[in-house]
This record gives C-alpha cells, structure tokens and sequence, in this order.
C-alpha cells in the first residue's frame, strides 16, 4: 500500500496537469465538480451559495470580473498568476511564478438558544492552500472548537461516544463538548489529453469521499471526520467516468486517549457512463468492500489495490470474511429537472423474498433536483428524494467490518431498517446584498431496538449480525417505531468575501424520546465553508 501511495504521487510531480485546472477545493464540493464536469454541466448541475460578489458588487478584483453568473468559486482567481488580489482574500499570500501560497483564518460563531455561556459554538483556525509548480495544489484546514449541543445531537454523542461528524472530543465546561476538526491533501492531474479532454485526477490525503447526486447517499455519503484516503478519477472525454477510491479509517473503542484505534480498510470503484443526443442519461456500478486484519492491528489487503477487478471475487476467493456491498445508480436530466436514483445490495437472494429471509439486505434512493442557474438576481437548487433500507444493512458478522468509520455511518447516517423523505431548497439573492435562504426538511421513520438495544432488529449496524432477533419474517421498520420530524430555515448575507452572517430555526419532533424542540441560533463566519448537520 505504502509503495503504490508513494508510486502514485511521484506520478503526480512529475506530470503536467492541464493548466485550469488548480484543484485547492475539497473533495466533494461543488467548485469540485466543476472541474469534473465540463463547464455546462456544472452550470446545469450545481449551484453554490457562496459563489456571490463581493461587497462592493462589481467586480472581485481588478483584472477578473466576478460576476454572479459564472460558476467559478474563487479559488480560481486566487491561482490566477496574472490576477492580483485584493486584501480581503487571503491574509497572508506569497506568490512567485506558478507558486502561490494562500493562508487566511477561520472564524465560526455562534450564540442559541440552548447551551450555556456567552457563545454556544466558537470554533477557531486556519486554512492553507497552495498551487506549486504549475502542477499540483494543496490544502490543509485545522479549526479547535467548543460547542453546546442540541439535545438530539448530545443523545447522539452520550450513545456512540462521538460526536456526529467529529471524531476525538472532551467534555467542556457543563455539558459542552471540545474537539478539533482537520483536513489535508495534494491534487493534481496525474494523465491529460488537451485535445478530447481527458484526464486522469489524482488526490491524497485526509478528506471525506461521496458518491452521488443525492442530499444522502446509499453508497458513501461523507458523514464522518476526514480520513486517509487515496482518489483516481479517470474521465475519457466526459463519455466514461471511473473512480478508484481506497481508504484508511477506524474502528471503535471509547475515545480516553493514550489507546490505539483498531483500523481498517475500504477499497471502492465506480464505473460511470453517460449517453444520449445530449448526454443527459448517466447510469453508474458501485462497488466496494471494507476489511480488518488481526482484529484491526493488520494493514492493507494488497489484494483489493487491483483497480480494475469485482472486488466481491477477490472477497470471496479469500474466504468471505470481507464486508463486500453493490450498487447502482441511474439519473436522467431533463427540461423539467434531474431525476436520480440509487440501489445498493449487500446481500441478495430472490427464492428469500417472500419469506422476509433476514440476509436481503438493500436499499434504494429516488430524488428529483431542479436548479435554476446563478443570474445577477436570483438562483436556486431545489430537491427532494425518498431513501428506504431494509435491516440488517451495512452489518456484518464481525462489528469492526461494518459500513461505518469513527462509530458513525459510512452510507445513510441513520444507518438501516428506516424510510425517510427529505428535501432542502437553496436560493441566492445578488441583488439582496448577496442574501441567501436555505430550508431543510425531513421526515423518517425508523425501527429502533428493543429492550434497551439488547435485542438487534436491524437498525443498529454497529452490532454482529449474528445477534440478530430471527432469519426470516424480518420487515421494514420492525422493533420500537421512531419518527422524526426536522425543519430547519436559515438566512445568510456575505457582509464582504467570504464574512457572512446567519441566522437559523430548527423545530425538531421525535417519538421516541417525547421531545419537541424549537432551535434558534445567529453568528457568523469567515472562511467557512458550512458545516452541514447529518441527523
């Protein structure tokens, strides 16, 4: 693993990537996807909220235009040796020939109606990104915070002993919780073919890797902390995508410190294809496998580096002791809006299905988005999809194999044995002084465990699939019902680059626990790319 890791980036130095593209983005954003896509289709298909002018409204610097109606975050800009930038961007910057090096704090603040203080979230930090030698980019983010909680997000963390997106955390003061998040990696083109535009992208480091188009995802859906991960995506003349992701995360034990994490492993590809007049058909297979040595002390299983083999032959051919999964994704752009979709199958058996045999273990997504490209006045995204997952899903026999990093969900962050239909609405107002209003919505129902979780009716994936309750009559939302209802509204307004304010309700309904709330919380933020909530 160590050797082909070492391999790859030295393949990375040594190419020449195509001038453009200057990746110092995450992975998984939508400025991302716009140089994954070709120019159109990122307009057609993505919208970001922060993309907006800055305080002045005319132009971003002297030498580039940043109006609202291009989708160019301003990373862009910022790698543009011949713009020169204004001191609102970056804090510290150093710029020589195709070097450039960019360093700006972060600030998150923020005050509710819960907690107890002054301030219920004051996160601090810096991020760094840079452009060397015409050929790669970097980026490196740290942020040390201490938060009070919602109630349901505190449930969360006093359960599994982490905080929902987080890893390693302390108590803080009464109630409070400190933590730190990090993230850092290289990117560059490691192959390119200027003339049909093909390529072969590369990146390494701690990020958090999603596949799909939906506000969740079947198949890996970016929940957790960052962890070490390695990333091909080869495109062939926006015709074929394939993607080769292989990971390094953790197991579980309580986070006391001074104990070593049981690790394993995750080896994912994803074959894409996109066809029609328009190419506005796309249908992907997904397939991954998660795998521990020596109850987590044992590294890589250099059988699953292939990057072009079914990884349930290589599971199977070393003795099925792999959590190995299978998807598929489908999704067609009309004029009237995208429709998308997933499957994924951990395990199948059609003579099983009317028996409700335990080991039919899938799940599938159907969602819609509309998206009004970004004008001068106004633009919006606008979703909704349903996601259902039998029980028993993402489990394995042995827990430390599970579809799970840090104690939290690889997949759907729910886990299994649930029905839920979400839904969120983005809209952008330039001419509001660069105001924009975000609504979320969810309803889901899911089948808990009974008898204080002594007895596994499949929601659970932490838990051996061994303890399951039966092998057959297994259905849909079995156990003790909880529904959660969850709207959450907030405004934002950019006072100048990337300095925005925010306000936000939540009302949240579960019952399960008896409890309704209502969430109120303002501050502010520089740097930041947003936080979503995963629950």
């Amino acid at each position: 693993m160590i050797k082909f890791i070492l391999t790859s980036l030295i393949i990375v130095l040594c190419a020449s990537p195509l001038a453009a593209q200057f990746l110092g983005v995450q992975p998984n954003s939508l400025c991302e996807d716009f140089f994954l896509m070709s120019v159109d289709d990122a307009k057609n298909q993505q919208l970001q909220g922060l993309v907006l002018r800055n305080k002045s409204g005319i132009e971003f610097s002297k030498a580039k235009p940043y109006a609202v109606d291009q989708f160019v975050n301003y990373q862009l800009a910022e790698n543009d040796t011949s713009n020169s930038l204004t001191s609102s961007i970056a804090l510290l910057r150093w710029r020589k020939g195709n070097n450039t090096i960019l360093i700006n704090p972060t600030v998150d603040l923020a005050v509710a109606n819960y907690g107890t203080g002054l301030l219920q979230h004051n996160g601090r930090g810096v991020s760094l990104r840079t452009h060397l030698f015409g050929k790669i980019s970097g980026y490196a983010f740290a942020q040390e915070n201490q938060t009070y909680f919602s109630d349901f997000r505190n449930d969360f963390r006093d359960t599994f002993g982490v905080i929902p997106g987080m890893g390693f955390w302390k108590s803080f003061k009464d109630g409070g919780s400190d933590y730190f998040r990090s993230a850092g990696y290289l990117a560059g083109n490691v192959f390119e073919d200027q003339s049909s535009g093909s390529y072969t992208h590369l990146t390494f480091g701690h990020f958090n890797q999603k596949f799909g188009k939906g506000i969740r995802s079947l198949f890996l859906g970016a929940n957790g902390p960052s962890n070490l991960g390695l990333r091909l995506v080869t495109n062939l003349n926006g015709f074929l995508t394939y993607t080769n992701y292989f990971g390094q995360i953790n197991g579980f034990t309580p986070l006391l410190g001074n104990t070593l994490l049981p690790k394993k492993y995750i080896a994912s590809h994803r074959l894409g294809i996109n066809f029609g007049s328009k190419k506005q058909w796309g249908i992907g297979l997904f397939e991954s496998v998660i795998h521990s040595r020596n109850n987590g002390a044992g590294g890589f299983d250099m059988d699953y580096l292939n990057p072009i083999i079914f990884y349930r032959s290589v599971e199977s051919n070393l003795g099925s002791a792999d959590n190995a999964l299978v998807g598929l994704d489908v999704n067609y752009n009309s004029q009237f809006g995208e429709f998308y979709g997933q499957l994924i199958i951990d395990e199948f058996k059609v003579s099983e299905l009317r028996k409700n045999w335990w080991a039919n273990k899938y799940g599938y997504q159907l969602g819609y988005r509309h998206v009004r490209p970004l004008n001068s006045s106004y633009g919006h995204i606008a979703q909704i999809e349903l996601n259902h997952v039998r029980p028993y899903t993402y489990s394995h026999y042995n827990p430390l194999n599970a579809f799970s990093h840090y104690n939290q969900a690889l997949a759907h962050p729910y886990g299994a044995n649930f029905r839920e239909i979400t839904g969120k609405y983005i809209g952008v107002f330039p001419k509001l002084n660069n105001t924009w209003l975000e609504v979320n919505a969810m309803f889901l129902t899911q089948g808990r465990d009974t008898f204080m979780g002594s007895s596994n009716m499949g929601s659970n994936f932490r838990l051996s699939n061994d303890t399951r309750i039966r092998d057959y009559d297994v259905t849909m939302l079995q156990g003790n019902k909880n529904v959660i209802t969850s709207v959450s509204i907030s405004v934002g307004k950019m006072i100048f680059h990337q300095f925005s304010v925010n306000i936000g309700y939540q009302y949240r309904d579960e019952s399960i626990v008896a409890r309704k709330r209502n969430y109120l919380t303002a501050g502010v933020k520089y740097q930041i790319n947003g936080t979503r909530s995963i629950l």
